[in-house]
């Protein structure tokens, strides 16, 4: 039994080594059921707690977690930092990056949605934006990258909705 229990201890830590060690980054929003209200160059924040019906509130926010994790937001950030171009981010192995050609944006943004997962925290208005990567620096990049392309997502919304 000694032996068994050697072997098996000998070889989960031999697989567990040799694992690539993922990290993990996490971005924190909060979202707002009511835009703030812009009032010449004053911006005057309005929060209306107890508005809006329970499930009004709660579609609201189930569409706000489908835009974060959405295509549209993860174009945005392999546009801005060229990632389908990135062999990477792509995670080509080095001996195959002689070779290497583009990948459509497309793709490289359903690669982006795959390392990205949307966390709502409970009986909050906060949502975790997560970001996995084997380099703890991208995976902080990506976090913050699909954040700011969901908040520029939303500005240029408000902003054409005023027009």
């Amino acid at each position: 039994m000694v032996l068994v229990m050697v072997l098996v201890i000998g070889a989960t830590a031999f697989v567990t080594l040799r694992l690539t060690k993922i990290y993990r980054a996490t971005t924190t929003l909060r979202i707002e059921t009511q835009a703030p209200k812009v009032l010449g160059r004053d911006v005057e924040a309005v929060d209306e707690l107890g508005t809006g019906t329970f499930w009004s509130n709660q579609e609201y926010y189930e569409t706000q977690y489908k835009i974060l994790a959405s295509r549209d937001v993860a174009n945005r950030v392999v546009t801005e930092f060229k990632l389908n171009e990135d062999p990477i981010f792509l995670e080509i192995p080095v001996d195959e990056r002689q070779n290497f050609r583009p990948i459509s944006i497309d793709e490289a943004a359903e690669f982006l949605q795959e390392m990205i997962t949307i966390e709502p925290v409970k009986d909050s208005r906060l949502v975790m934006v997560h970001a996995d990567s084997p380099d703890p620096f991208r995976a902080q990049l990506y976090s913050h990258a699909v954040a700011k392309a969901y908040l520029d997502k939303n500005l240029e919304n408000m902003l054409q909705s005023t027009l």
